[in-house]
């Protein structure tokens, strides 16, 4: 199977975005020297294990529990930093984003909450939503949260025959085919815009959960490391932010206004588009600088890297794009 990276919609749809933008534009000599900042910070090589994501023996119910992690992978800024979720362990300490999700739903899990049953999702409510998440603040999108559980149990239950291993086993080891399925059964991965009369792919929470599948997936195939380079670099705030903290993005006045004065942004403005499709084109030059170098790393790779640089910056960053959104 040809898995260049020409044939990923999300990057073609994104060279256009990036090509026609009036507000984003991408500082390719600042991308050289950001290529030889990683190189000196020495990239490492990700590893699930540097998060407490929980291992099941049954592969079925270890990609649920992926499944169940990436459904509420979105969206965990708040407008009101007094309000900014977050999830106090059973040892005190407390975790936000997603560090603050996935202790939340192992905590659910080990209390015995059928967190991963799929009549349960089906029929997931506000009540069990509080029961999980608990008080501490407040996530954004709460009904959106709600309905995406909901279809999870659903699809399960109706199109896999409460059996949600059998899409990967009918995807043959193939990245695309799997892809496909997960935009067809889902409506909540279904991440597109449209820009200029023209479709627009990002697909963020599809290439993240295929991510995830290969990485914590372990008691069943796959697919090999090769085709992880049909994924891009996700289009996802904190991956912006940090671009553009070194430079790489460089945005209009007006955009830069709207941002520091922290600004929404609705979701399919053409302001977040732009933003998306240049995190995506700068992501893939910037692998290109690097593989001057001999450095092989993958577009996930390089993903993941960026996003810890960008939760665990040396000083203060300017800040994200704000925009309420179930896709990032």
């Amino acid at each position: 199977m040809d898995v260049s990276a020409p044939h990923n919609p999300v990057r073609q749809s994104a060279q256009y975005v990036v090509k026609h933008a009036q507000h984003v534009d991408i500082d390719r000599q600042a991308i050289k020297q950001l290529a030889q900042q990683l190189l000196n910070m020495q990239l490492t090589t990700p590893k699930w294990d540097d998060i407490d994501y929980l291992r099941l023996d049954n592969p079925e119910m270890q990609l649920r529990y992926i499944m169940v992690l990436e459904a509420h992978n979105f969206c965990t800024w708040h407008p009101d930093p007094d309000h900014l979720w977050h999830y106090q362990a059973q040892d005190g300490k407390i975790y936000r984003g997603w560090y603050g999700t996935v202790k939340a739903i192992n905590q659910a899990y080990t209390a015995d909450i059928p967190i991963l049953d799929a009549n349960y999702l089906a029929t997931f409510s506000e009540d069990n939503f509080y029961n999980i998440y608990g008080y501490k603040g407040q996530l954004l999108l709460i009904e959106e949260r709600i309905a995406i559980f909901r279809e999870l149990g659903e699809v399960i239950l109706e199109q896999y025959d409460n059996r949600i291993l059998t899409m990967i086993d009918q995807s043959g080891g193939d990245i695309r085919l799997l892809w496909g399925q997960l935009i067809g059964c889902f409506l909540s991965y279904r991440d597109k815009a449209i820009y200029d009369d023209q479709q627009v792919y990002f697909y963020k929470r599809t290439q993240h959960l295929i991510m995830d599948i290969w990485g914590l997936l372990k008691n069943h195939p796959t697919w090999d490391r090769a085709q992880m380079s049909y994924l891009t670099i996700l289009a996802d705030y904190k991956i912006s932010q940090i671009l553009r903290e070194y430079h790489v993005l460089k945005y209009s006045d007006s955009l830069v206004n709207i941002i520091g004065k922290q600004h929404e942004i609705l979701s399919g403005d053409p302001l977040e588009i732009e933003i998306r499709a240049a995190t995506i084109i700068a992501g893939d030059i910037l692998l290109e600088e690097l593989r001057k170098t001999g450095n092989d790393i993958l577009p996930f790779e390089l993903d993941i890297n960026l996003w810890i640089y960008a939760h665990h910056p040396k000083t203060d960053m300017q800040p994200f794009h704000r925009t309420r959104s179930i896709w990032y």
